[in-house]
């Protein structure tokens, strides 16, 4: 069970008194303070959606909203309001969707270096994934000959590149007996085509 909601968190209220009251006439009694709404899950803040604020008298303990304040009070609110900063705690979803997009860009960008630095120095046991008519297949490395390298094919192939991961899990020796093979330079091809997707190596 997912629990989410609306919340609100106190912000720092505005340094000393703004104004005289107009309700018990005490001199320069009138405080502003600020807050943020914001969506939570599991009371965890996710995002912002908006601050706003009152002003309270420390004498009478009058409180207004925005709608309430006279244009000398509301000036000031205005002012205040802008300096008020919402700090960086109450922004986790975007905090943790950019750190997320980092990550998988860097695990790309390292996955792909190793793709092609094991492309051009193979070794026996490599896996090859590919894509073949619209499936996705593996290959295994047998053996390098020269400028040849021979490969098994995976009995099983998927419809999806994610599904090559368990079906490597799941079924990791379930190669062919037969063996098909290529030179450099047609793997080569096949990975500037986008046909040969990744390599990985234990």
């Amino acid at each position: 069970m997912i629990i989410f909601g609306l919340r609100s968190g106190n912000l720092k209220s505005d340094d000393g008194p703004l104004a005289d009251c107009a309700h018990c006439h005490s001199s320069k009694t009138v405080h502003l303070h600020f807050y943020v709404r914001y969506i939570h899950i599991f009371w965890i803040p996710l995002i912002p959606l908006y601050k706003t604020g009152i002003s309270q008298c420390s004498h009478c303990k009058q409180s207004l909203d925005k709608a309430q304040m006279s244009p000398q009070l509301l000036a000031g609110y205005a002012a205040a309001r802008k300096k008020t900063r919402i700090p960086l705690k109450y922004y986790s979803w975007p905090i943790i969707a950019f750190l997320f997009i980092l990550f998988a860009l860097f695990a790309v960008l390292f996955e792909n270096k190793d793709t092609k630095a094991w492309l051009q120095q193979p070794k026996s046991g490599d896996i090859y994934e590919m894509k073949e008519d619209g499936r996705y297949a593996l290959y295994r490395v047998k053996a390098i000959k020269g400028d040849s390298i021979f490969m098994n094919p995976h009995k099983f192939t998927a419809e999806k590149l994610s599904e090559l991961r368990k079906l490597k899990n799941d079924h990791p020796e379930s190669y062919s007996d037969s063996a098909i093979g290529l030179t450099r330079h047609e793997l080569e091809v096949l990975y500037t085509s986008k046909v040969l997707k990744k390599i990985s190596r234990k």
